[in-house]
């Protein structure tokens, strides 16, 4: 078993963190055969030499929220290459001064599927993971977020709001798809009135919910920076 050690900087001054990582574990997870970091709740520092798997624990931490995680890679491709055992991550979850235990990975039954697991027990769906941790992560590889068209903006907007609001991917899942067919029945020249108003009402009601949802996330951010006490 491979033991990571962490480097904890500045003190808990700018804000009470009252949710963190007590620890992590990793099992057959990209380069890692098994590894174990022990966290807390002060800022971590993650040093090491490039290839050393830094950016693959970050993408471990992100698997313990809803979604695809921070490289939207395969399920199967996070295995170790060669293992015949499927990948695992595991972390202790410390919420204002109780325990959870979360974990997740692959299917040991075969099927291509996560499973996750809060306590012991099969959480599904996996978006109630939200009701634990969510993640949020700027990378080097979006740096382009402040020079891309709005959209790509409006997409980093919707993962903050799922922190927020765990039907918030639904919502969006639901205009998303009224919004491809009343795109497709105009394509095709279909003009039953009724089919396109029934998918203008509904994307009518589920784009004023995520506008309401994204303001409230936008007031949420601009009450935190208020209170930072640090430009970043």
């Amino acid at each position: 078993m491979t033991s990571l050690s962490s480097l904890k900087t500045r003190p808990r001054s700018c804000l009470d963190r009252d949710i963190y990582l007590q620890d992590m574990r990793l099992s057959q997870f990209r380069n890692y055969d098994q590894a174990a970091l022990a966290c807390g709740s002060d800022p971590v520092v993650l040093t090491g030499p490039n290839g050393a798997g830094k950016t693959n624990l970050l993408e471990a931490v992100s698997l313990l929220s809803p979604g695809r995680g921070m490289r939207r890679a395969k399920l199967a491709d996070l295995t170790r290459q060669g293992s015949q055992t499927p990948w695992a991550v595991s972390a202790t979850l410390t919420r204002l001064g109780e325990t959870t235990k979360i974990g997740t990975g692959l299917d040991p039954e075969g099927a291509a599927r996560r499973v996750v697991k809060v306590d012991g027990e099969i959480l599904s769906p996996q978006s109630e993971l939200a009701d634990y941790l969510t993640v949020s992560w700027l990378t080097p590889q979006m740096d382009r977020l402040f020079t891309d068209a709005a959209s790509t903006r409006r997409g980093f907007l919707d993962r903050l709001a799922f922190g927020y609001f765990k039907t918030h991917a639904s919502l969006l899942n639901a205009y998303e798809h009224a919004m491809r067919e009343r795109l497709r029945l105009l394509k095709e020249g279909v003009r039953d009135e009724t089919w396109l108003t029934t998918l203008e009402e509904k994307m009518a009601d589920t784009g004023l919910s995520l506008t309401q949802n994204r303001l409230t996330c936008m007031n949420h951010l601009l009450t935190g920076f208020d209170m930072a006490d640090t430009p970043f």
